[in-house]
């Protein structure tokens, strides 16, 4: 990602960690939410590996706006032809469209009760059909989870919009479900790196018999495999995100991958950095808290590890293909930036 753009993300996300309407001010302001907005419909133009970089920085800040989902409702919509406005978008599949009326029963929507609108990837009557949905109060109901951010399930009967449009040929429901696990996959990658950055600080000056607890061997082996398995989902979403040809597809094999390393990598990068910081890593003022609830929710949204693992090896087996050959094009790609 370009240095100018991660500096400045950078800036606006810190220190707006518990004043969400000024940060999204602040995004829309710098034109970071329109980053994935052609120039010619009036963004900012950034390529995917940009993209799902700023989603990534936006992971490590635990942003606690629907940025991330913001983006992503804006490349698809730019890709179906269609201009992305502004304001706060999150996204969902499912519903049907018949005779001119959406209808749809949608649980858990990420941010659905905080996002002004959401774009529904839905069944038309000849194809499948993006419609962006504006969210009235009396249209959410909250959705508990373990996550920071504020889901609801969404019920709608209503007119389609006048913006509705066919989706782009390549937008099956696979490759809406592929493009929002690496959204998830690149946000994880993110709260990694900010899990690590703390927790090397709280080592670093948290004293234990007389020295540093970064001193002791066993900690150093903690920290040491929590750097390994960051770097390494990291590798994997960057590479995800290179598959995507201008306006088109992620390939979907690859975003399976980075989901799949995100997930597993943060298993093991939240024990170490919880067990590092001992209980004060669950507070309430502490950061560690922070990116921890919504790594944990992240890695449960848009497909676990088990799903796409089972996605990759059914479409393997459909193919009659081993599944170490037919995954080896992203496998590689991953090892090329390790």
């Amino acid at each position: 990602m370009d240095r100018m753009v991660a500096e400045t993300a950078a800036r606006v996300f810190s220190g707006r960690g518990e004043d969400p309407a000024g940060l999204w001010a602040a995004l829309e302001e710098t034109g970071l939410t329109a980053a994935a907005t052609p120039e010619a419909m009036g963004g900012a133009g950034f390529g995917a590996e940009e993209v799902w970089g700023l989603m990534r920085l936006s992971g490590a800040h635990a942003a606690p706006v629907p940025f991330a989902e913001t983006l992503l409702a804006a490349r698809l919509l730019a890709a179906a032809g269609s201009e992305p406005p502004a304001g706060r978008m999150t996204l969902a599949a499912g519903g049907r469209i018949r005779e001119g009326r959406v209808t749809a029963s949608l649980k858990a929507v990420p941010w659905g009760a905080a996002a002004q609108r959401v774009l529904l990837l839905a069944e038309g009557e000849t194809g499948p059909v993006l419609a962006l949905m504006e969210i009235p109060d009396a249209a959410a109901t909250p959705a508990p989870g373990i996550g920071e951010d504020a889901a609801a399930d969404l019920v709608f009967d209503a007119d389609l919009p006048e913006a509705a449009a066919p989706a782009p040929n390549w937008l099956t429901p696979l490759a809406f479900r592929a493009e929002l696990a690496l959204a998830r996959a690149a946000q994880m990658a993110g709260a990694m790196e900010a899990s690590l950055e703390l927790t090397l600080a709280h080592t670093s000056v948290r004293e234990q018999f007389g020295r540093p607890l970064a001193k002791f061997q066993a900690i150093q082996h903690m920290l040491a495999e929590m750097a390994g398995e960051t770097a390494a989902a990291g590798a994997a979403v960057e590479a995800a995100a290179e598959s995507a040809a201008e306006g088109g597809p992620v390939d979907w094999r690859a975003a399976a991958v980075a989901k799949i390393r995100a997930g597993e990598a943060a298993e093991r990068v939240s024990a170490h950095a919880h067990q590092a910081h001992g209980a004060i890593g669950y507070t309430y003022e502490y950061d560690l808290r922070k990116v921890s609830r919504r790594l944990w929710r992240w890695r449960d949204e848009a497909g676990d590890e088990t799903e796409w693992a089972v996605a990759l090896a059914t479409a393997a087996d459909a193919e009659g293909t081993p599944l170490s050959e037919w995954i080896i094009g992203p496998v590689q790609e991953v090892g090329a930036h390790v």
